[in-house]
């Protein structure tokens, strides 16, 4: 009995131990990690976390109900390596993989893709909403195969959490997530907690540094009078480790189980947000042509 009692009270000590410590960690991570944003409206103010004035696009697309999917992806893919906008930094697409990890954040979402778009600024951004338009209005492919009224668009400053600054050579696996904040909590108020504070506890997980290749956190404003409905999430993050056996890992740990998943509900709507994997195909890269 006495050595029971000892190993439970071993047991408590640990626990709360290894919680002071995550605690201390996002304290420290949280005020540096993406700049405090302290409720703050994103259009107002730029944290230090943003990648100067850099303003993301995002298409999150349907494919009409009489296109096979294969043959969407490809025509996509293949019709968007160019540059066709004035500042337009990099283009990446992501593909969805279905729901093969322990993502709790939310439920199903019926698209067939995701294409960023990273811009200088966003007036740049604004820009090519027109030359969006005129692409969606066309008669041509891909830009016909798009079922318009189950798309969306979302834009907005990507805070960037981590981003690894050793040379890599290959894609590795990438978690894109959709949120949607939780009900009766203010814009700027899910923004801070979400960046703060849950970005910190995503760096203070194990071996966060060596996982992660890049983690950015993107808050999104509305966008009217789009060439595609406003997309009705709050924010966009993604997550691309340094490659599979990084993942692996990470999807394995017991750390997303006891903290993150458990901290989810403090954001975000679950059941209308969207947590899963995607591969990622590199479109175009003004940098790395």
């Amino acid at each position: 009995m006495a050595s029971s009692v000892r190993t439970n009270r071993r047991l408590k000590n640990y626990m709360m131990n290894r919680r002071s410590a995550i605690q201390a960690t996002v304290a420290t991570i949280g005020t540096a990690l993406a700049g405090k944003v302290e409720g703050a409206s994103f259009g107002e103010r730029q944290s230090k976390g943003t990648q100067g004035g850099e303003y993301k696009l995002a298409l999150i697309l349907q494919r009409r109900a009489d296109v096979d999917e294969d043959s969407f992806q490809q025509k996509w893919i293949a019709a968007r390596t160019a540059a066709d906008a004035a500042g337009l930094l990099r283009r990446v697409y992501n593909i969805p993989l279905g729901s093969g990890m322990p993502i709790k954040t939310g439920a199903t979402q019926h698209f067939d893709g995701i294409e960023e778009n990273w811009f200088v600024d966003h007036a740049a951004a604004k820009a090519y909403l027109a030359v969006l338009k005129r692409h969606f209005e066309s008669a041509s492919e891909p830009w016909s195969l798009v079922d318009r009224q189950n798309s969306m668009i979302a834009g907005g400053r990507g805070h960037i959490v981590w981003e690894a600054e050793r040379a890599q050579s290959s894609v590795g696996p990438k978690i894109l997530i959709l949120s949607v904040r939780r009900e009766q909590m203010s814009t700027p108020a899910f923004r801070d907690y979400w960046i703060n504070h849950h970005g910190g506890l995503v760096m203070a997980s194990p071996g966060a540094r060596e996982r992660h290749r890049r983690i950015e956190y993107c808050p999104l404003d509305p966008i009217a009078n789009g060439p595609l409905p406003a997309a009705a999430y709050d924010g966009l993050a993604t997550i691309q480790f340094e490659g599979g056996p990084a993942f692996q890992t990470a999807m394995a740990d017991d750390y997303y189980k006891q903290v993150l998943a458990p901290d989810e509900p403090n954001f975000s709507n679950a059941g209308r947000s969207y947590g899963g994997p995607v591969r990622e195909v590199k479109l175009m890269d003004a940098a790395n042509p």
